[in-house]
């Protein structure tokens, strides 16, 4: 029986331990700050993307710079989520520098389309939509016929009529 008894006097001790520990209290504390700083960050990048379709609609052209800010907020929230579930130590901004958009070529940023042979323009979807597809239960295989005229029975009219 005292072997029993004093296994559970230092589970005590070592969840006291835990519990007093400073450290993890002020990662708490950290914890709550960047989960308001995400639900904000959010709600700057649903106002992006609204601003964004507006002036698509108005100039038919996307602003770069708020393209290139919503590519940051982007980066910025997923670097709260790494820090949020654990996944590193390093705090995001303001801990450390905010995220920067990669610089883009404007050569043909005036183009339409897809982007032709070079993929398409957006840098920060396209690079997501890839790291998806390499999964190899993200069903990659299963878009290919979507995008053939052989199925066309569901997709209705989505660019095969051109006439």
């Amino acid at each position: 029986m005292d072997d029993s008894m004093s296994g559970e006097h230092q589970d005590r001790e070592e969840m006291r331990e835990h519990l007093t520990e400073g450290s993890t209290w002020l990662r708490l504390i950290y914890m709550l700050l960047f989960g308001f700083a995400f639900y904000v960050s959010v709600i700057i990048l649903l106002a992006v993307a609204v601003l964004q379709i507006l002036f698509k609609l108005f100039t038919g052209e996307p602003v770069r710079r708020l393209r290139e800010l919503g590519q940051s907020l982007g980066m910025y929230l997923y670097e709260i989520a790494v820090f949020e579930t654990f996944q590193s130590e390093v705090k995001p901004y303001p801990f450390r520098p905010w995220p920067r958009a990669p610089q883009r070529r404007t050569a043909g940023s005036r183009a339409t389309g897809t982007g032709g042979a070079n993929g398409p323009r957006p840098t920060g979807p396209r690079n997501f939509r890839v790291r998806r597809e390499n999964r190899p239960d993200s069903g990659a295989d299963n878009n290919a016929p979507k995008n053939g005229s052989d199925n066309g029975s569901t997709g209705g009219s989505s660019g095969a009529d051109s006439g």
